[in-house]
């Protein structure tokens, strides 16, 4: 599963979204030999990060949890 959020809110189409995804699913497969099960987009703010930028992952996944 890749969560990634988009570099800005709004504006896109769903025709762009799914084109998105799909550039991420053939990066990750190409580049690691994993097809990832699922792509979730959001906008920018929706990941929770420590102050080193990391991505805090139980947030990020207690997210996906209430979205799904």
């Amino acid at each position: 599963m890749v969560v990634a959020e988009l570099r800005r809110a709004g504006g896109h189409t769903a025709a762009a979204l799914d084109a998105m995804r799909e550039a991420i699913v053939t990066a990750v497969t190409t580049g690691h030999g994993v097809r990832p099960a699922a792509v979730h987009l959001g906008p920018p703010g929706t990941l929770s990060v420590i102050t080193g930028g990391t991505v805090r992952r139980g947030a990020a996944w207690d997210l996906l949890r209430r979205e799904c």
